[in-house]
């Protein structure tokens, strides 16, 4: 009879610790739960494993705080296992027998109890390396999201200040345009044509105009020399077009033919996509 008692109490006190087990395993098993809550739960969930589970108190200690059942009374005796994370000691497991005076006794626990507490500590270990390593890569992404949007920001930064620079560039660009052509090519010409001017001075004043013209097609018609493939000489011909100059005046300028210049003026046409078409050349090349 006395086996068969002993036998049924051993029964129940595995039980007790496999069922404890459980739990255990199960919170320690659930994603949305954070680690603080978790340990809490483990402490209270603890007692009921032991032989006198409202005479047992237990304690979680990690890192810098501790987790108590609200019953808890440290002694000289009890259990004690510690919670390692990549082999190194980061807290313990404690668990404490209460008698009456709240004095600890050193029978107080079973072999079996000393295992299970082991199980759970190692359990405990696993669950905080692997919630700091997803803290650390919640971090980790946070942080890279962090400085994509500060990219993207410089991004759009960076953008808007080269826009900027490239419409002062533009406007700049216009600017000088205006005034070669609204000003300087203006008193060149007027030069040029006078039938009274020094051939020296009507020679420099033929080199300034040529001079100014190249740098004045530089930027406007830069774009359309991609898509027109304007010869050197259809260039030339084109800003003296602009500037207003007659074909007699461009042969004379040039030392060419009137049928060469003609046929330059055809092709200048074609080329703009503008052949057959009934739109005055200067004025055309002018709001390019």
């Amino acid at each position: 009879m006395k086996t068969d008692q002993e036998t049924d109490r051993t029964l129940i006190e595995r039980l007790k610790e496999l069922n404890c087990l459980l739990k255990i395993s199960k919170l320690l098993a659930r994603h949305d739960v954070d680690l603080q809550l978790i340990l809490q739960q483990t402490v209270d969930i603890l007692p009921q494993a032991f032989q006198k589970p409202e005479q047992t108190c237990a304690r979680i200690i990690y890192r810098d705080c501790e987790y108590v059942t609200t019953n808890f009374h440290s002694g000289t005796e009890g259990l004690r296992e510690p919670i390692r994370i990549n082999r190194r000691t980061a807290g313990f497991v404690e668990v404490y027998f209460l008698g009456k005076n709240m004095e600890p006794r050193a029978d107080s626990f079973l072999a079996e109890e000393q295992t299970l507490l082991s199980a759970i500590a190692d359990q405990i270990g696993m669950v905080i390396s692997k919630k700091e390593a997803e803290l650390s890569l919640r971090r980790a992404m946070d942080q890279l999201e962090e400085n994509s949007r500060q990219l993207e920001n410089k991004n759009v930064a960076l953008k808007e200040l080269l826009y900027q620079i490239q419409g002062e560039r533009e406007n700049y660009i216009r600017s000088i345009r205006r005034q070669i052509e609204e000003s300087v090519l203006p008193a060149l010409n007027r030069i040029l044509r006078n039938p009274k001017a020094d051939t020296d001075i009507c020679a420099y004043a033929r080199i300034a105009s040529e001079a100014l013209g190249e740098i004045n097609t530089s930027s406007a018609f830069r774009e359309n020399r991609e898509t027109a493939h304007l010869s050197s000489r259809e260039m030339e011909i084109c800003r003296m077009i602009k500037q207003g100059l007659s074909t007699k005046e461009i042969c004379s300028l040039l030392g060419l033919s009137m049928q060469t210049v003609e046929k330059h003026r055809y092709n200048i046409r074609k080329k703009l996509g503008i052949a057959g078409e009934k739109i005055n050349l200067a004025v055309f090349l002018r709001n390019l």
